[in-house]
């Protein structure tokens, strides 16, 4: 039963870097469509404070 439970978790994992990876693709053309537009009026980088 555990390894069943460990491989169904490893899909899942799988299945949720691979959003990630598709959401961050997302992200990226987005801020390349805004600073296009907007130029360096905006910030969209996270603040890191």
């Amino acid at each position: 039963m555990q390894l069943r439970t460990q491989e169904s978790l490893k899909e899942e994992i799988k299945s949720l870097e691979s959003r990630v990876t598709s959401i961050q693709d997302v992200l990226g053309d987005l801020k390349v469509q805004l600073y296009a537009k907007f130029g360096n009026n905006i910030n969209l980088e996270a603040d890191e404070s």
